[in-house]
């Protein structure tokens, strides 16, 4: 199964919205991932036009939620921070750009959600047995608890709403002993880990 890397499209053009969708199956071929648009605010890379006040301040919040975050403008001193791309949007720098990216975010539960969470995910305590205190990726975390991938966003979304997980770009953390709960073939996930992160 490929991994699925999502991508947020926001205050982007409907013209430019055509060329990121046209380009993701040339992209998907090149980086043996399958890339996807995503409609919610939670994924791997959020695109934002920034050429506006809205735009700007769009990006800096998916930014502050740990989310690797790619600018459009049409200067390059509108952009304050950040990957950017120059418009005219050109499908060539398109997957230049993110077949380049290394994306490898993990999150960490920093404290236990409240009941609120727990009751909105499927899944929820044997999420946080996962994600407390250790830094795992969503890929890992899905294959881990057998659960769908977009359940294991749901959770890391309300669980960021909720200050109790942050995301960054650091490794996965490892289990006491090497193992991960509910596992019993250690070699397996070594496999698993090493086909994640072979592209890295």
């Amino acid at each position: 199964m490929a991994i699925v890397r999502t991508i947020i499209l926001k205050e982007v053009r409907q013209s430019d919205q055509v060329i990121f969708s046209n380009v993701l199956p040339v992209l998907s071929s090149r980086t043996n991932l399958q890339w996807e648009i995503v409609s919610d605010d939670f994924g791997d890379v959020a695109i934002v036009d920034s050429d506006t006040m809205l735009g700007r301040l769009v990006a800096d919040g998916f930014e502050k939620k740990g989310i690797k975050t790619i600018r459009i403008a049409t200067k390059v001193d509108d952009v304050n921070s950040g990957a950017w791309l120059r418009k005219p949007i050109r499908p060539a720098d398109v997957i230049k750009h993110l077949a380049s990216l290394k994306l490898t975010h993990v999150a960490t539960l920093v404290r236990w959600p409240g009941k609120d969470v727990i009751q909105a995910c499927l899944g929820s305590s044997r999420l946080c047995s996962i994600f407390f205190r250790r830094s795992i990726s969503i890929e890992k975390a899905t294959e881990i608890s057998r659960l769908p991938r977009d359940q294991v966003l749901l959770f890391i979304e309300k669980c960021i709403e909720s200050n109790c997980m942050k995301i960054s770009n650091e490794k996965d953390g490892s289990y006491p002993g090497g193992s991960m709960p509910g596992t019993k073939n250690t070699s397996l996930f070594s496999r698993l880990r090493r086909k994640l992160y072979s592209r890295s």
